[in-house]
């Protein structure tokens, strides 16, 4: 299948190539789809869940529960925990 992309879209693919968050533009593609492909099959439990899920995390923040972190340690940790659920679900909408 061949595609045309519009220019603020290539851009954008581009630009999460250089950054070094996928391998190629096919990765990011095929990732990006499987992603919004992901977000449509949530249902309004699966909503009302991460409604809940952050109502918690508001209450706690409400409380002063916070921890100390600096601007490194969350992009570590997210690049990390990104790179792991691109791996699988880059793999489980491969092997549809």
């Amino acid at each position: 299948m061949n595609i045309s992309l519009s220019p603020k879209v290539q851009k954008f693919i581009e630009a999460k190539v250089r950054d070094g968050q996928y391998a190629s533009p096919q990765e990011a593609v095929n990732v990006l789809l499987s992603h919004l492909h992901q977000q449509e099959q949530l249902t309004a439990a699966d909503r009302e869940e991460l409604r809940a899920e952050l109502d918690v995390g508001i209450a706690q923040a409400d409380r002063g529960g916070f921890v100390k972190f600096t601007a490194d340690d969350v992009i570590v940790e997210r690049r990390a925990a990104r790179a792991k659920k691109t791996k699988s679900l880059l793999m489980a909408f491969i092997e549809r």
